[in-house]
Formats: structure tokens, sequence, C-alpha cells
């Protein structure tokens, strides 16, 4: 706060009491200017307070305030820019508060009054609610601050409140708080009931009201209710004997609740109300329109339902507000001074909105009103109508007052317009009217009084009244103006026009008398309008001006008509008008000669130009219309060919006809074809540019992918160009075809661009995802700066969001590919050759977006580093750092917390987690847009290899450099911050040192006063340096906060400065004391009486004692008084009471020194009496000393046989003896000293001494052995340290094996043997000092030993143990403490148990189908199932234990819960398997719904119970919790055999389903379910080669609603002669499919073998199905054999030789085919013929070399036989007595087994077994082709043949649907590996 010299303006601030005054030095001023010119500057006083508790002097505050943010403002800007002033009490809230209302609040309404920002004004009303909604909680805010009463409630407790009701005090404190309280509240009560609120305030006024009266009220009526509260007030009520107070107390409390029920209870109602209370007080008025209704109904519900709000009086109060309030908006909206200004519309639609609003709060009301008179339930509405209507009535007829004016004004601008400007050409004179008009609406814009109040109505009458006088004056100016109107006309049509326009205005019919007056004026200037008229013909008529896009013969006439046509109109209008006799004047005459002169020329005119074009025209058209109807421009763009002169002779004969000539007769033709030709041209040209267009519309991979449609539209455009001409007749059927096909193709490319836009889409918004965002907040902005992990979270948080919500849309890409697909090549397979490219291009851009994902995200990272970099960036742009760690004073080191290492971590995974992100989106398969299947490269892998983008994106060497560059900046920025803590290491010696440790040992130094005060100067230094370090230090985009450090670290250096300060005075109260004692002493030394030898030496000792040391005591005494000083300077406090006595040493000593001198003058003459003396004294203390040694010797502590006790005591006895005879020695050597005497030896006693020395080092041990085992029995068992224990005894044996040179003497070796014994027991009490020793054990060694002693840990201690003698039960006690510690493993172990499956949590999972949430479900429990068998053999292990008695329950308990988990976890995890198998169908298939709706609706409920328990686990998913849930595995087994019944019930609909297609037993469950649930008839596609040998698919055609034909997985494919319908189940029609294959190739097979005699035998193959090839060829081969048998038999012997001859150059025909140019197909064709001729041949082969030559030998009945049966019309194959049907069943391109003599034996085996109704069992070596043999004689046959592969999953089911499958179809079975099963 800043004040001038006489205390105006002072302030304050926070912090600090007031500390300072500083006047303000004056400003420095221009040397040159006159000092008179100078004004006085104030002089102003800071004060900096940091004490709220001072009492401030009653002193103004100053406030500034700045435009902006970031504006430097100089001293020469300060009176301009800045805003400044005085706040008479400091900030408060009520001047923010009066500033809010009183300036600000107005300051917005009154925008709104005067029509300003009329385009801004929802922000404007959006701004003024938020203003006043600001207001109202700053005056909650005070009305909180100030209005809460606090009750004095006395601080006693009262837990007993009979107790307390009988004392006195008691009850007199709380009859006075009482009586207090009572008082509080009758003020309280009568305050609130004393206010009232204006009824003219608008409805929120009421809500405030009763929430300011809540808030008043509930202070007190919470405290009142509180229970100590409540329990004073009983115990009142029980004690006290004032029943007065009593009662006023009950009656004011029950009006306080009274009044604050009904507070609250209407708070809640009328909350209800307020949002459409505030678009009343705040909405537009359309808003208030809307609200108007729905808020009545809620008044509506709150006059039924509240208590207070029922009635007439408040309910009528608060509509009176509302229609207050609605009044005040309508005239806030509608400002009639500013309405002029307004557009007339706008004006026009406000007005209307305004009365709407009015009109409709009356109506709204009624209505409801009549609602609730009809309902005769509710309380009718009776309020005042006047109060609540009146005002708004009024204020509706007022808007229809000014809507009438603003009509009228609106009228008077469009009559007086810029039209009428052109026609008079008088803008001044129009304007002077205009200008009265205005005049007309200045006295409503200046209104004086408010419109809308109804006191003002006989004003607002007498405006309205004389805006209608002032119209009426209008209207006759207007007449007068009509006069100089007509003197300045321009033409006489616009005169006319004039007329009509004046006529308009009502003036009782004075202008239209007028205008009577003015037609010669008019007839004059239609004169001059003929005369200009022919002059301008004249000028043009050889090149006449044609109008834009008329014909040149058409536009000459036209034109020469038009200017006809101008005299022609005024010449009608003035001869046929009203005034028709005005035409009959001279003047009329003349104009009228005029007129038709100039008429006659211009039909001459017309005539020429007509004939010399009819002339040319029939020969024009006839070239043309033999033209192409399409042509190709230079370009090589086709166009239509229409000539230019075909369109012009149309648009002339058109126009030419239109204006009345006869046309000739072609063109004539023509031109009553020209719709004909237009709509061939228009078709023709729209159908070209559709084509054109959709070209264009085609990108490079959709030309390619839609090659062949191109192809194929380029042919449909052909005609086109011939024989196509204009005379043709097959036009319109060329444009129809033609864009029938444009129309498919295009409707083809709409499709496939209409899922590639959204695929494009899908792209664009994962290469533009933002997966960081940086808030960008500046440097110096005041923002709390999140730490590591919250910045972590944040980053992480919203990079899964929106990768989870981008692969989301990733994989919407296939479907929309899928239906591409199947738009394009008819199946939806995702796999399509003909999209390959198209799937790359896809994958490509899915791909690209990805890097650019990742990329962008480590950009945008990387910026937010790089804007935090203080070395790189301009500071201004400086933003603020990402995180922030705190440095801190950890002792010993200074860290970060978060540790470096930490940020490093989380700062890299954030890094990596961007690419992380591109893991989920995993790629298609080559050549496909199917996501590629988890793989498992190795048999044992673990995990499955997903084969996403992440590699591909990892590897980006942009990826790579850019999360380099990242993780260098990062690494920069560690370094900083590294550096930063490596920087305080140099005051780390203020800590790591040990002060006391320093300091003693400083002191022990004697240290002056001087290495003090350096001390203290050094530690104070680095305290004011360390508290001036900055609290925050910015390392890029890291802050590091060391506020803690700082002040840590100082707080170091004081407790230094506070420490020496402490030992320095230590040492100077020692130095005091001393000096203190030393001046005594010596004072009571000098002033002994002599009396004695003794007397004597010891004052004269005294004497020369003090005169020696006087230098010495004088420093001494100064330097102690400076060591006062010093600490005094540096804040250390100073006992006063040791200060004032350092102060007066000084004079002690002095008055010593001179009662020295007095004392030592005196004793000369007592020296000589004492010589003699100590002479005899030395003769005596000789003889005692040889006394002493004998004693010694014969009784003293070094016996050998001495108890150690008692001689620890002798000893004592004679130190003491031998400190006396040493003090006596000293005395008598002093003595001898003083008088001069010879100095005497004593040698006995210098023996004594060194005998009693020796053995004192030995006693000493002892002693000190016996105290430290007296200290451990005292202390407590629980306390006791067994290995302290064991160090104190090897202790004492490490010291007596030191005295190793007296171990001689006795005493050494009874001592040692003590201590050895005691370190002998001290085995056994770490035994039982074991941890794992609990009660039972101390019980069982107290039964054991009969000892009994109390185990209470707090007296039970060492001593109790040794009394117990325990070195006699050391077995015992071994086996007791080994029992202990199994039994402690057991204990551990089932405390692990407990901790593990506390911690246990099941992992769950959204189990999400498609896009759609099916709730959670069990991730794997593999690793709690290995728990669970690792717990329970840990468990029977320990019940294998014979130490586990003592937890036998425990463990027992622990089985069962392990079991039950086990059981039900297994459980568990069949239903979830169930349920997702079943989900999927039941849920996810409408249809099988339908046809099992009985277990539809048991999985619905199944599935309701099975979420619910996964609801339940995923909130608490601790697995034992959720296993011991009451009644789950009930419930979990109730659901496993639910679901095995729809199992069960879903399998019966199968078999039926399979019943009726026995094909569908060779599918699984799932892919037969596949087929049923959905309509889509392609579904069976994928599936067609387990239902069919070869068929790979089916061909659809019309829409996929037939089966035309089949294609098998080589390609080849062939056409049903009969194509099969695809209606009803898919059962059916694939039985019809099945037959129609058979009955298809019966004929083809019959058609091929008929014209194999009749055709080229390569022609023949090639024009064949490769089956029907082969089946051909073997019936030929077999009837070719015959034939020559037959021929044998008449005698051609060499018939086998020439037929084996045939044979071969068939073999070479084959193989010149295969090596000639052939189609794939046409290869594996002739391959498989090459096969089963070469057999054939190598079988005739064998009948020439064994002279086979009869067709009844077995060589030949043993041999696969082929013929057409004519009598059953099919292929019949016979070998040996067998004979078979041909099959039929599609083999396709398959290829054929070579067929070896082994193959025969086979072929022949099977056959006949199946000729016995007996099965096949092929045995030998695997690999050598049994199961292949199997099939290849099926294929021979055209049979289905099914290989099954068995293993132990192959059960008598599975054999059963198997066999049934086999033997409904007809179909082999062949069972590979039969022996498995």
């Amino acid at each position: 706060g800043l004040t001038n010299a006489e205390g105006e303006g002072e302030g304050e601030g926070e912090g600090a009491t007031v500390s300072e005054e500083v006047s303000a030095p004056p400003s420095p001023q221009p040397a040159a200017a006159p000092e008179a010119l100078t004004p006085p500057r104030p002089e102003f006083r800071m004060f900096l307070v940091t004490d709220p508790q001072e009492e401030m002097p009653e002193v103004s505050a100053m406030y500034f305030l700045k435009p902006e943010a970031g504006v430097r403002i100089v001293e020469e800007d300060i009176e301009t820019v800045l805003d400044y002033g005085l706040l008479t009490d400091g900030p408060q809230l009520s001047e923010l508060e009066v500033l809010l209302n009183e300036l600000y609040i107005p300051m917005l309404q009154q925008t709104s009054k005067d029509g300003g920002f009329a385009d801004l004004s929802l922000d404007r009303n959006e701004m003024l609610g938020n203003l006043q909604k600001f207001s109202a909680q700053v005056s909650h805010a005070i009305k909180q601050l100030t209005g809460d009463i606090h009750l004095n409630i006395p601080s006693i407790s009262l837990e007993n409140i009979d107790k307390a009701s009988e004392d006195y005090d008691t009850i007199t404190l709380l009859e006075s708080a009482l009586a207090e309280w009572t008082a509080v509240l009758a003020s309280a009560i009568h305050r609130e009931t004393e206010k009232v609120t204006a009824p003219e305030k608008g409805p929120l006024a009421e809500i405030n009201y009763w929430r300011d009266r809540n808030a008043a009220l509930s202070s007190l009526y919470e405290q009142l209710n509180l229970p100590n509260v409540k329990r004073m007030v009983t115990v009142v009520e029980v004690g006290s004997t004032d029943t007065n107070l009593i009662a006023s107390f009950k009656s004011q409390f029950g009006e306080l609740t009274k009044l604050y029920v009904e507070a609250k209870d209407n708070v809640k109602f009328l909350t209800t109300l307020e949002r459409h209370f505030k678009n009343i007080s705040h909405g537009s008025l359309t808003q208030i329109l809307d609200t108007l209704s729905p808020m009545m109904g809620a008044l509506r519900m709150v006059w039924i339902i509240s208590r207070h709000y029922s009635d007439d009086t408040r309910m009528g109060t608060l509509f009176e507000r509302i229609a207050n309030e609605i009044g005040n908006r309508v005239a806030a909206e509608i400002n009639v001074k500013v309405l002029f200004t307004w557009s007339p519309a706008d004006a026009t639609a406000r007005i209307s909105l305004a009365k709407s609003v009015l009109e409709h709060w009356s109506e709204v009301y009624l209505q409801v009103r009549e609602l609730i008179e009809l309902s005769a339930r509710d309380q009718r509405w009776e309020f005042d109508r006047k109060k609540l209507f009146d005002r708004t009535n009024y204020m509706a007829s007022i808007c229809k007052d000014i809507l009438q004016m603003v009509e009228v004004v609106d009228d008077f601008h469009k009559f007086l317009g810029p039209e009428l400007k052109a026609v008079t050409g008088d803008s001044q004179g129009i304007d002077s009217v205009i200008m009265r008009v205005q005049q007309m609406v200045d006295p409503i814009e200046n209104l004086q009084f408010d419109a809308f109040e109804k006191k003002f109505q006989t004003q607002w009458q007498g405006v309205n009244a004389k805006f209608t006088t002032d119209k009426e004056q209008i209207e006759r100016a207007t007449r007068a103006f009509i006069d100089s109107s007509f003197k300045k006309l321009r033409s006489a049509e616009g005169a006319f026009e004039l007329l009509q326009n004046f006529k308009s205005i009502k003036s009782e019919g004075a202008i239209n008398r007028q205008m009577m007056d003015k037609f010669n004026d008019i007839l004059e200037q239609f004169s001059r309008e003929i005369d200009t008229t022919r002059d301008i013909f004249e000028a043009n008529k050889a090149r006449p001006p044609v109008t834009r896009n008329q014909p040149p013969v058409a536009g000459a006439i036209n034109w020469s008509r038009s200017l006809f046509q101008r005299i022609r109109k005024t010449y009608n209008r003035l001869a046929y008008s009203e005034d028709e006799e005005m035409m009959q004047e001279e003047a009329g005459h003349d104009v009228q000669r005029k007129y038709l002169s100039l008429a006659k020329a211009m039909m001459q005119f017309e005539k020429s130009w007509f004939s010399s074009w009819a002339e040319n025209v029939d020969g024009l058209a006839m070239t043309h219309l033999k033209q192409a109807i399409v042509c190709k421009d230079p370009g090589g763009v086709i166009v239509v060919n229409f000539h230019e002169d075909l369109t012009r002779l149309i648009r002339e004969t058109r126009y030419l006809d239109r204006m009345g000539f006869t046309i000739p007769e072609t063109a004539l033709n023509v031109t009553l074809q020209e719709e004909k030709y237009h709509g061939y041209v228009e078709g023709l040209r729209t159908m070209l540019e559709n084509y054109h267009n959709a070209i264009a519309a085609l990108t490079p991979v959709e030309k390619s992918l839609l090659a062949k449609r191109l192809v194929k539209l380029e042919k449909v455009l052909n005609p086109g160009f011939s024989p196509l001409n204009w005379n043709s007749l097959g036009i319109p059927d060329f444009v129809a075809m033609a864009n029938k096909a444009i129309g498919e193709f295009n409707s083809l490319v709409n499709q496939v661009q209409k899922n590639s836009s959204i695929i494009d889409l899908v792209v664009q918004t994962i290469a533009t995802a933002a997966t960081v965002v940086d808030q960008c907040v500046p440097r110096g902005d005041v923002v709390e700066i999140q730490d590591l992990h919250e910045f972590y979270e944040v980053i992480e948080r919203n990079r899964m969001e929106t990768a989870e919500e981008l692969l989301r849309k990733y994989r919407t890409i296939a479907p929309l590919l899928g239906k591409i697909e199947e738009a394009v090549a008819g199946t939806n397979t995702g796999r399509s050759p003909q999209l390959k490219e198209y799937y790359y291009f896809w994958e490509k851009g899915i791909f690209n977006a990805l890097n650019t994902l990742v990329l962008n995200g480590m950009s945008t990272f990387l910026t937010m580093i790089l804007k935090r970099n203080v070395r790189k960036m301009d500071p201004a742009l400086l933003k603020m750092p990402l995180f922030k760690v705190q440095a801190v004073l950890v002792h010993p080191e200074v860290v970060l917390q978060p540790p470096v290492a930490e940020v490093t971590k989380f700062l890299s995974r954030l890094v990596r987690n961007m690419v992380e992100s591109t893991r989920s989106f995993v790629r298609w398969m080559d050549g496909t847009c199917i996501e590629t299947p988890e793989q498992f490269v190795h048999v044992d892998d673990d995990e499955p290899v997903v084969f996403s983008f992440y590699s591909d994106v990892s590897a980006n060497p942009e990826v790579i450099k850019t999360m380099l560059t990242i993780n260098h900046s990062i690494q920069r920025t560690i370094s900083g911050c590294n550096r930063f803590t490596e920087g305080w290491k140099k005051h780390q010696h203020l800590w790591k040192q040990d002060k006391h440790n320093v300091l003693d040992k400083f002191a022990a130094t004697g240290p002056s006063c001087r290495q003090f005060e350096e001390k203290l100067a050094r530690y104070q230094k680095m305290s004011d340096d360390i508290f001036q370090m900055p609290r925050n230090r910015e390392m890029d985009f890291v802050r590091v906060s060391s506020h803690s450090l700082v002040l840590a670290v100082r707080d170091e250096a004081l407790q230094w400065v506070q420490t020496i300060g402490k030992v320095m005075a230590d040492l100077d109260r020692v130095k005091l004391n001393e000096m203190r004692a030393m001046i005594d002493e010596a004072n009571v030394g000098l002033h002994a009486d002599p009396s004695t030898l003794e007397d004597l030496k010891g004052v004269l000792n005294v004497i020369a004692t003090i005169r020696k040391q006087f230098m010495m005591v004088e420093l001494e005494y100064l330097d102690l008084e400076e060591r006062f000083r010093t600490r005094d300077l540096y804040a250390v406090p100073n006992d006063e009471e040791e200060a004032k006595e350092a102060r007066n040493i000084r004079h002690a000593y002095k008055e010593l020194l001179e009662e020295v001198d007095r004392v030592d003058a005196s004793l000369e003459d007592v020296k000589l009496k004492f010589t003699d003396i100590t002479i005899t004294q030395v003769l005596d203390f000789s003889a005692s000393n040889k006394e002493l040694l004998r004693e010694l010797k014969s009784s003293g502590p070094g016996l050998p046989a001495i108890d150690l006790d008692l001689g620890v005591e002798l000893l004592k006895k004679f130190q003491e003896i031998m400190l006396e005879k040493t003090a006596m020695r000293e005395e008598l050597v002093l003595a001898e000293k003083l008088f001069d005497l010879p100095l005497t030896s004593h040698p006995e006693l210098f023996e004594v001494e060194r005998e009693l020395k020796n053995l004192a080092l030995i006693y000493v041990v002892y002693s000190d052995h016996v105290s430290a085992i007296n200290v451990f029995s005292n202390m407590l068992w629980a306390e006791l340290d067994i290995k302290k224990l064991v160090d104190s005894t090897e202790d004492f044996i490490v010291r007596l094996k030191r005295l190793k040179a007296l171990k001689d003497v006795p005493v050494f070796k009874l001592v040692d043997a003590k201590i050895l014994a005691f370190q002998a027991s001290l085995p056994l009490i770490e035994n039982l000092k074991n941890d794992a020793l609990r009660k039972r054990h101390w019980e069982r060694l107290m039964f054991e030993t009969g000892k009994t002693f109390e185990m209470d840990p707090k007296t039970f201690t060492l001593q109790n143990l040794f009394a117990m003698n325990l070195a006699n039960f050391g077995d015992l006690i071994s086996e007791i403490t080994n029992s202990a510690v199994k039994e402690l493993t057991i204990e551990s172990e089932l405390k692990k148990l407990t901790e593990v499956w506390k911690d246990q949590k099941f992992e769950l999972f959204k189990y999400i189908k498609g896009t759609e949430d099916r709730g959670y479900v069990l991730r794997s429990v593999e690793e709690v199932t290995l728990l669970l068998e690792d717990m329970g053999l840990n468990l029977q292990s320990m019940m294998a234990s014979r130490f586990v008695k003592p937890f036998l329950d425990d463990v027992q308990r622990w089985e069962r819960k392990l079991s039950l988990i086990a059981e039900t976890i297994s459980l568990w995890m069949l239903v979830q398997r169930k349920w997702m198998y079943l989900e999927s169908i039941f849920v996810g298939s409408d249809d099988i719904r339908h046809q099992l709706p009985a277990e539809a609706k048991r999985f619905d409920s199944i599935d309701k119970t099975w979420k619910s328990i996964m609801v339940g686990t995923a909130k608490n998913p601790n697995i034992l919790e959720a296993c011991s849930v009451d009644g789950r595995l009930q419930t979990l087994q109730t659901l496993s055999d639910q679901l095995e019944q729809c199992q069960k019930s879903l399998t019966d609909y199968l078999d039926t389903k399979r019943c009726s297609f026995p094909r569908f037993f060779f599918i699984s469950d799932d892919e037969l379910l596949s087929i049923l649930g959905t309509s889509d008839a392609t579904s069976v596609q994928e599936h067609m080669l387990k239902l069919f040998d070869n068929c790979a698919m089916l061909k659809f055609g019309r829409g996929n609603k037939m089966v035309v034909g089949m294609k098998s997985a080589e390609g080849e494919q062939y056409d049903f002669r009969t194509p099969v319908a695809v209606e009803g189940a898919v059962e059916g029609w694939m039985n019809a499919v099945e037959v129609e294959m058979k009955t298809t190739l019966h004929s083809i097979s019959k058609e091929g073998t008929f014209f194999y005699a009749k055709k080229v035998r390569r022609q023949w193959i090639l024009e064949n199905l490769g089956m029907t090839s082969l089946v051909g060829s073997q019936i030929w081969w077999t009837w070719e054999c015959e034939d020559v048998f037959r021929r044998v038999r008449d005698g051609n012997k060499l018939a086998m030789k020439d037929f084996n001859k045939k044979l071969n150059r068939q073999l070479l025909d084959l193989i010149d085919m295969v090596r000639s140019d052939l189609g794939n197909l046409d290869r594996k064709k002739v391959n498989a013929l090459i096969i089963v001729d070469v057999h054939g041949r190598d079988i005739v082969d064998v009948f020439v070399r064994d002279s086979v030559l009869d067709s009844r030998e077995f060589a030949w009945e043993s041999q696969l036989r082929f013929l057409w049966d004519n009598a059953v019309d099919d292929i019949v194959i016979n070998q040996c007595t067998g004979s078979f049907r041909y099959g039929y069943e599609y083999m396709g391109l398959n290829g054929r087994l070579v067929i070896t003599g082994l193959t025969d034996r086979c072929y022949m085996t099977l056959t006949t077994a199946l000729t016995y109704r007996l099965g096949g069992a092929p045995a030998g070596p695997a690999g050598t082709g049994k199961t292949e043999t199997v099939k290849d004689l099926a294929k021979s046959l055209a049979l289905l043949c099914v290989v099954f592969n068995c293993g132990e999953g192959l059960d008598y089911k599975a054999m059963g649907s198997i066999f049934s499958g086999l033997v409904q179809c007809g179909a082999w079975g062949c069972f590979d590996e039969f022996n498995r099963i």
C-alpha cells in the first residue's frame, strides 16, 4: 500500500508487521528546467504487513487496472493507459458487489435498451446473465461471511446426563448459555421475519430470498442439533428449576425449526423453476415465449405439491413477479426511442414478437387455470388478474400502436423511394418529403416518458394523435410536390407510373383530380419520344443491334419491333386510358400521325430481312441432319455432333414463327422436332457428361480396379459413331442403353467411392489424430504445474483413448472393403484377386497414416520440449514447464523426487507408447483385407506372434530419428537437473557432518573467541546466501522446485550457528564458574587462621598462586566478556544472570589482589614456629608405611583363595588408605619445600601402590562383568538383545586376556574361571530368546521344569531366567526351541497364504463383439491354477508334519477354501466358455432365436445372471471373496446345467438341419451356425470345399437369388442346365444344388462321351470339363479294349498291338499339348489325362506281353472298366464281380495319382469289399499313400470322399455323427490313422 506523508492512502499488504517506513526519493528533474516550474511531488510511505492481527491505521488503498495482460506501461502513458483510484476501506467484496450492480450490469442493460450491438444480442444477453449470476454469488458469499451466527457453546463434556443435571455449576453454566441462545434465536427469527422482497423484483428474487433465509438459519439449526448441544438442553430440562427459560427456548427453537423447514422446502421446489425464471430474466423474447408454457406447467406442479406455495398469497405474489419481469423484459427489448433506426422488417418482427409474448402470458395462464378447474381435484387459481395482466395487456396495446406507426413510416419510405426519383428526377424534392416523414417520428424517438407505463397513458395518446396529424400533413404536401414533379417529366410512360404511385396515397381524391390537369404535358412528352425513336431506327437499320442470345434475322426484326413497342405501349395507354377523349384534341391527332408513319417503315424492314433468310434454309437443314450423332473433338473427347447451324435454324424458326411469319416446310419440320432434337442433344450431352464425369471421378487405383468395366462401357458408345445419325429412330434406345450402362457404372463407382471416402476419412482421422496435446501455458502465468505422474497420466490417458478410438475406426475398413469387393467382384471374402492392388493401396495408406500419427505425436512432444528450451527459445515465447520435480534434502544427499531415473523412464515410456499405439493395428494377409491371425511360430511358444504395423512403423528411420532426438533432449534436460543437484554438494558439510562431534572436537581444542566468531560468521553468511537462492529452477521442460531444499539447508546452517553458540556458552559457563569459584576459594584461603602448620601452608600457597596467575586471569575475564558480546551479535540467546556475573568478575578479582598484599605482610612471624613440627611428622609417616605393607601381604585382596566379592571390598578399603597416605605424603613434601627442609623418599608406600594397581586392573574387569550381568538381569526379557549379552561377555574375556602380564597373579585365574563359566550358559538363553517361541512353549517349559514364572512382558526379566538354573535343562530347551522353529515355519506359510490370497485378483477384460460391449469375461487363470496347486502341495506337506497340531484347524480351513476356489474357478471357466460360444449364437443371430424361442428365453435368463456375476466380480475382483460368495458355486453349477440344456437343444436343432442336408454333418457346429444365422445366401461360399469334393464356390445370379453354376478351387467352372432358386431354408436349396450338380454333370458327361468319337481328340479335351475328359477317355478306352478282344476273336491277331500303338500316339499328342501354349486350367486337365492314359497304355502293354486276348481273362476282369449302359442311361464301373454307378460329384481339376500295380491291387481289394458290403482297411508304413489311394479311387468313381484324421477326440458321438452324414449322402468316409481311436 502507498500513503502520503500525512497518512492518507495507506494500505495493507500480506505478511509481516509494519516494519519500515521509507520516503520515496523524488524523481530526477531535467537540468534545464526552472525549479519554480517543478511541482512538489507527494511523499508516500510503504507498509509491508505480514501479521493480519496487527491493528492497521485507518488508511486508504489505491488500485491500478491495466487494459490487458502483457502490456508494458511507461510513465508517460500512465494517465492515458492506466486506470486507478482510491478504495476507502481497502478492496472488499461489498465494493465488488457495488461495482457490479451499479456500473457493469446497468451498462450492459442500457446497451440492450439502446439497441447497441444488435448483431451480438445473444452474446450480450449471455454475458449479462453470467454477470448477474456472478453478482448473486458475490452477494451470497457476503451473506455467508457476515451472516453466520456462531453460538457460544460451552466446552464441557456431558457423558453422564444424570450426574451433570445434579451439578450446580454445570446447570448454572448451561442455563446462562441457554438464555443466550434464546436471545440469539429470537433476534435471528425477528430479523428473518422482518425481511421482505419488493414484488416488483423478478422471480429470481423470490428464490434468492428463500436461499438467503435457508443460509441464515441453517447454521443455527445445525449447531442446535449437535449431539452435545442436545445433551446440554436435556441436562437443563432435567436439572433446572427455571421452567420459563426452558419454555422460552423451546418456543424459539420450534419457531426456528418451522422457519428453517419452510425455507428449505421452498428452496427445493423453487429450484425446479429456476431454469424457467432465468429464461424469463435473461433470455431472449423467443426463449421467453417458448418458456411460458412449460413454466406454467411447473408452477402448477408446485401449486399442487408444495406445502407453502399452495395458497393464493405466496403463489399470487410469485405470479406478480413473473408478470412484472415479463413486462420489464419487453420494455427492455422494445426501445421506442431507437425503434425507427431498425430495419422495418426487423422492427415489425420484434414488435410482433413482443406483442405475442405479452398476449401469450395471459393465454397460457387462462389455459392452465381451465385445466385445473376441469381436473376438479386441485385448488383453483383465483389470483388478482388486474395485478397479473393489467400492465401486460396495456403494453400489448402499446405494441399494437407502435406496429401501426412502423408500417405507416415504411409505406411512406417505399413510395418515396429511388423509383420515384428515377421517374421525376427531383431527388431534392423527394428528400424534403422524406425529411418531413423523419420529423414525424422525432417525437416518438425523443419521448420523455416510458411509453409502456400506464400512468403516462394520456401523454402517449397525445403522441399518437400528433403522429396521425403529421401523416395527414405529409399527404397534403405530396399533392404540392406533384405540381413541381410533372414539370420535370422524362417519359410519358413514366408519367403514368407516377400518377399511379401518387394515387396510392389516400388523400380523398385530391391528388387524382390534380393529375387530370397534367395530361397535355404527357402528350407533348410522347411526341418528342416518337421523333427520338425514328432517329434511332434510321441510324441503325442497316446493321441493327441484336439482343444477346437471339439469332441474327429474328434479332434484327425483334430490334425493330422493340423500338416500335416502346412508343406503342405509351400510345395504347394514352389512346385507351380512362382519359381517352383527350386524344381527340389537336395535339392528340398530331401524335397519331407521327406514330402511324413510323409503324409502316418498320413493317417494310421486317419483310426484307425474312425473305432473304427463307431462300437458303432447307438445303442447310438436310446437310447437317445426316451427320453422326457423336464424334471426337481434336482432344479425343467424345462430344455431341449437333451442328450450330441447326441450332441457329431452329432458333430463327422459333422466333420468326412466334413473330407470325410463314416458315419454309423443311425448317418448320426441323423446328417442330426441336423438342425431339433437343431431347436427343440433351440426352446425349447429359449421357456424355455423366460418362466423362464418371471417368474423371476415378482415381488411378479406381481405374485399375474398374478396368474391365471401363472397356465394357466404351463398347456401349460405339453405335453413336456409326450407323446412327439425327434422322435415325434408334437414338433414344441408344441413349437409354448408354445411360443404363453409365448408371450401373456410376452406381458401382458411387458405391466404391462412398466406401472409399469413408475409408479415406478413417485414414485421415488416423493421420491427423492428436495422441499428444500441449496446453501451451506461457511462462510467467500463475498456474499450478502438475507433477510427473499427473503429467504422465494425462498424456497417456489421451493417447490410449485416441488409440482405442482409432483402432475402432480402423476395424471398420475391412467391412467397407468387403462391400467394395461385393460390388466389384460379386464376392465378400476379403481376399478377391481382383482387388489385390486395391487392398495394397489402402494398406499402404493406413501404414502412412500410422507413420504420420506417430511422427505427429512425437513431433508434438518434441515441440512441447523445445518450446521450453531456455537456450533456443525467445524468452517471450517460452512456455511453462511440462511438470515439476522436487529437490529435497534426504539425509545425507540432495535428491530429486521423483528420481531422475524415474523421470527418464516415464518420458521414454511415453515416447515408446506412441509407437506402441500401432501394435493393435493388425496387418492384413497378403492380397486380402483380412487381419492376419495370431501365429505360433514354434509349437512350444506361449505367446502368439501378431503381425501388426508396429514392426514397420518402429523401423521407420524418421520415427527412430525423432525418438533419438526426443531422448537426446530428455537426457540433456535430465543432465541439467543432475547438475543442479550436484551444485548443492558444496553445502553438504552442513548436514553430513555431526554437529556435536565436530564442535566437541573443536571445543576440546580450547578455541578462542575469535575462532568462535569466525565460525559463527561463516555459517550465518551461508544461511543468508542460501535463503537468497531462487526457489524454482526451470530446466527446459522441467521445473525443479527447491523451496523445501532451500529452507532445509538454511535451517541446517542456522542450526550450526545455534549449536556453535550453545557450545560456546557451555564452555563459558564452566569458565565463569571456575573463575567465580577460584575467587571465592582464594578469599576463603586468604582469611584462614594459620594456627597450625597446615593452615599456614594453605595460606601461603593461596598467596603465591594468586600472584602467579594475575596476568592469565585478567586475559580470561576480558575474553569472557567478549564471548558474551559475540553471542549477542549473532542472536544466540545468553543467560542474563550469567552475563551479569561475567561483567562482575573484573571488579571481584581486583579486590582479591588488594587483599593478597595485606595478608602476606601479616604472616612473617608464624613461619618459624612450624618448621620443627614438620620434621616430626615425616618420621611418624615412614613408620606407618611399613605397617601398611605388612598388612597388605598377610590379609590383602590378592590372596589365592579369596572370595572375589570380598576381594573387591578389601581392594576398595586399601585403595582408600592409599589415597590418604598419598595425600599425607604430598603435604609433607610441600611443607619440606615450604620451610626449606631436605625431601624424604618413602619406598614402602611405593610398593603398596604398585601392588594395589595390579590388583585393581584385574578386579575392575570382574566388577564390570558383575555390573553388566546385573544390568542385563534387570532388563525385560522382551527387550533383551542376546547379541549384546554375548558380545559383552566376549569383550570381558578379551580385556582379561590383555592382562596376560598379570596371569600369574592368583586373583587373575579366579576371575578368568568365573567369566568362562558364565559364557558357557549363554547358548541356552539364546535358544529361549528365539522369536519362534510362543506362549504354549513357555507353558510347556514350566510344566517340564516344574518351575513357575509369570511371562508378563512388563515384568519378566533375565534375572528370573537366571534363577531357574536352566543349565540343568539344556536338552529340553533345545527340543522346545526346535519345535517352535518348525511351527514358526508353518505359521509363516499360513500367513503368506493369507497375504497371497488377499491380493489375488481376477483379471477381467471387456468382451467386445464388433462394436458392441457384451460385458466382462475372465482372462486366463493358468497362473491362479498353478498357484492353487503349489499352495495345495504346501498344505499337504503341513498336514504331514508332526508340528502341525497348533495350526491344524487353520490348515484344514485353508484346504477347504482352496478346494472351493479350485472347483469354482474350474466351473467358472467352463460356464464362461459355454456362454461365449452360445452368446454369439443366441444374441448375435435373430434367425436362431426365432427358431429356438424357448432356448433363447432360457439363455437370456442365463445371460442376465452371468452378467450380474461378472459385474460384481469387476467391482471386487478378489478371487477368494468372489469364489466365496454365498451360493456362487451352486449358481455356476446351475448356469452350467442350463447352458448344457441350451447346447443340447441347439445340437438337436442343428441335427434336424443336418438330416435335411446330410453334407452339413461334415462341418462344425460353428460353421453351420454361421450359415444358418444369416439370410445371406453367399455365406455358404467359404464352406463349399467341406460340403463338396472340389467346389470352391457357387456361381450366383440375379442378385444372389439364383445358383447358376459351380467353380472349382482351380478355377474351372460350369453352368447348371437349370438354375436353382435360392428360396426358403438353406438346406432346402442346397439339396436342390446337389441334385442339379449331379443332373447337369450327367448331361455333360453323356454329351462328352457322345462327341468323343466325332471330334478331334485335342479339341474334344479342350472343350470338355476335366472330369468329363477323364471319364469319357476311360469309357472309350474300355470300349476299344473290348473291341480289340472282339477283333482278336474274329482273327485279327495284331489288333492288340495296333491298339497299343494308337495309345502311344495319343500320349505323344498329349505331350505335345503340354508343351504348347496352354492355359493353366487346360494344362492341369491334360496332366491328369496323361496319368490315366499312361495307366491304360501300361495295361495294354501287359496284355501284349502276356498275350491277354480274351475279355474273360482275370487280367481284364480285374481292371476298372468304365462303360455307358444304355439300359440305365448311366455310367457303370465294373471291376471283378463288382458293379458301381458313377457318382457325378464335381471333381474340378484336382489331379490324379500315378497308378501303379499296388494301386490296382488296392482298387480291386476295395471294390471287392464294397461289393460284399464290407469296408476296406489298407495297412502299411506311413507315407506310402494309403489315404491318397482311397481318395483317388473315389475320384475315379466321382464320389465324395470325406477324410477324417482320427485321434482321442473322436468319441462315439462324433463317430455316430460322421456315419449319419456318410450313409445319408452316400459318401465315402476315410478314417486316417484309425488305430489311434
